[in-house]
């Protein structure tokens, strides 16, 4: 008959009170948990509540509005007078751009604007360290989902079609 598994030992550093660390040095564990089930308050700033720190998620104040419908998204706003855009983005992983022709989506009643990198004005790339991200695709797509043109409409469903 095979021994039962032996349930391993923490090392004393993990086991907590007072321990060594694996280079030798002594050290307090910081307990999970305070007496009550509450965050530890150790180390944190007067004034401050303990939560939120690197590891822990962030108190969302607007979590309760989403999860009961009751939040505005970007899409639940409307106003007078205001256009709709969609991003035309490219199928294909990798492809040359021969031309785009917007006239027949600048024909169709409501559609205000039909946007491509030739309209662009000033610097067409931007990036976070090196301007190296086109903002629309200026003749050639890199990747599937390329930004490749913009459309304005009086309609979200309009400025898809």
């Amino acid at each position: 008959m095979p021994e039962p598994a032996k349930t391993p030992t923490p090392p004393p550093w993990a086991a907590g009170g007072v321990g060594q660390t694996p280079d030798g040095e002594a050290a307090e564990r910081i307990p999970v948990a305070a007496p009550g089930g509450q965050p530890p308050t150790r180390g944190v700033p007067a004034g401050r509540v303990p939560g939120g720190g690197v590891g822990e998620s962030p108190i969302r104040p607007e979590a309760e509005s989403k999860v009961n419908g009751a939040f505005d998204y970007a899409s639940d706003l409307a106003y007078e007078g205001m256009l709709w855009g969609h991003t035309l983005r490219s199928p294909h992983p990798r492809a040359l751009i021969r031309s785009i022709d917007t006239a027949a989506a600048l024909a169709l009643p409501g559609v205000a604007a039909v946007l491509t990198a030739a309209d662009v004005p000033g610097k067409l790339h931007y990036g976070l360290i090196e301007a190296d991200q086109p903002v629309l695709a200026p003749g050639e797509v890199n990747y599937q989902g390329e930004p490749v043109a913009v459309v304005a409409a009086e309609t979200l469903d309009l400025a898809r079609r």
